[in-house]
This record gives structure tokens, C-alpha cells and sequence, in this order.
């Protein structure tokens, strides 16, 4: 079985050989949150697979993870949007006649 998990770092396949399919298929199907355990590997194209040897439900821990944004998070500052020129209220010069 082949597993393909994503995070902010990038993407990584997961493989699972059959003799672990049933042993861990209630985590495999039901998990949100899975933690797996194995040997990595890296291709020359940079791609990463692990050839798993446990895994384990951790779903209960999504409400634990700490959310907070690292400092290369952050959203540039927000410029008000810019409006119609006819939107634009005009205020004319007042001419003195005294």
C-alpha cells in the first residue's frame, strides 16, 4: 500500500508492505493525524518515501498541536482596496467674491 502524506516541508510516500496492511488498518483508515515509524529514503530527485514499520492513530492530539505562526508566516500588511474614481468624493476650491 502506498500512502502519500503532505506538510508544509513538502511530500513524502509512505510504503506500507502487506504484513503491516492488517495489524495497523484501523489507523490506516481511520487516522487524521497518523504518526508513522520507519527507515527514510531519498531518491536523487529529492523524492522522500518511508518504508513504514509501525503506525499509530494520533488523532486525539490535533486539539494539543501548537498553532502558532513562525516568523516566515507572517501576511504582508493589507492595503485598503482601492476605490472607483467616480466613488471619489470631490471638493471644489471655494471662490471668494468680496
Amino acid at each position: 500500500m502506498f500512502i502519500t502524506i503532505e506538510d508544509e516541508t513538502g511530500i513524502a510516500n509512505i510504503i506500507v508492505w502487506p504484513s503491516l496492511i492488517e495489524p495497523f488498518r484501523q489507523a490506516i483508515i481511520g487516522a487524521s493525524l497518523l504518526e508513522i515509524t520507519g527507515m527514510v529514503q531519498k531518491s536523487e530527485e529529492n523524492v522522500v518515501h518511508i518504508v513504514a514499520e509501525k503506525l499509530a492513530d494520533r488523532s486525539a492530539l490535533i486539539g494539543t498541536l501548537d498553532t502558532a505562526r513562525s516568523p516566515g508566516d507572517e501576511l504582508p500588511p493589507q492595503r485598503a482596496p482601492a476605490r472607483h474614481p467616480r466613488a471619489e468624493r470631490v471638493i471644489r476650491k471655494s471662490r471668494d467674491f468680496h
